[in-house]
């Protein structure tokens, strides 16, 4: 799953606007203003998303990759993707399963099931348990039916679904970038003005 916040000639009109009495200048400043403002999309989705949810800013950031302007093409996307995230990593309760190798580790198994916080409340998905297995993973687990096996690893949302979930987060981190390209240009725009005029 994936999900793009992208800034192109829509969004720069009134810039480009601005630079038509600077010349060939005008397209570098365009570029640069366009690259550092869909940087900081990452930080601002961060922002964002952990407001709501239990995530780590650096795994927010860590999703996004980043196309930036090149040459003629006014155009800058950075795109979240990413597949659903392990229960494990939302702080579950218990964190380690009762025993591993027949040492005890943590407290008796829960009959209710784990309970994880995927968002600022805590929550119980019924059924679940924490196990490692012989790899040395461990994870929350469900069984489907009575058989003992076989068990499968749950898992929440992934960082494009807790994007996507809050449109009006989605609205504003769009609104965020734009912001930033026009406050960046005005610079770019004073640069190179000072730099015509020394010459």
């Amino acid at each position: 799953m994936a999900v793009k916040v992208t800034i192109d000639d829509r969004d720069i009109k009134d810039g480009i606007r601005r630079l038509q009495t600077i010349g060939p200048k005008a397209m570098g400043a365009v570029r640069r203003s366009l690259n550092r403002s869909i940087r900081g999309v990452k930080t601002d989705t961060a922002r964002e998303i952990r407001r709501e949810y239990n995530v780590r800013a650096k795994d927010v950031k860590e999703s996004f990759h980043v196309n930036p302007a090149r040459g003629d093409e006014l155009r800058a996307v950075a795109t979240s993707r990413g597949s659903r995230i392990p229960l494990i990593a939302f702080s579950p309760r218990p964190s380690a399963p009762p025993t591993w190798r027949g040492v005890p580790i943590a407290k008796r198994r829960p009959a209710e099931g784990v309970s994880v916080r995927i968002k600022k409340t805590r929550e119980v998905r019924p059924g679940t348990f924490t196990a490692r297995m012989r790899g040395g993973h461990t994870g929350v687990f469900f069984r489907e039916g009575k058989d003992r096996l076989p068990i499968y690893e749950d898992h929440g949302p992934s960082i494009p679904q807790m994007i996507e979930h809050d449109a009006d987060a989605l609205d504003r981190i769009r609104a965020g970038a734009v912001d930033r390209f026009n406050k960046t240009l005005d610079h770019e725009i004073d640069r190179v003005l000072q730099g015509l005029a020394v010459k």
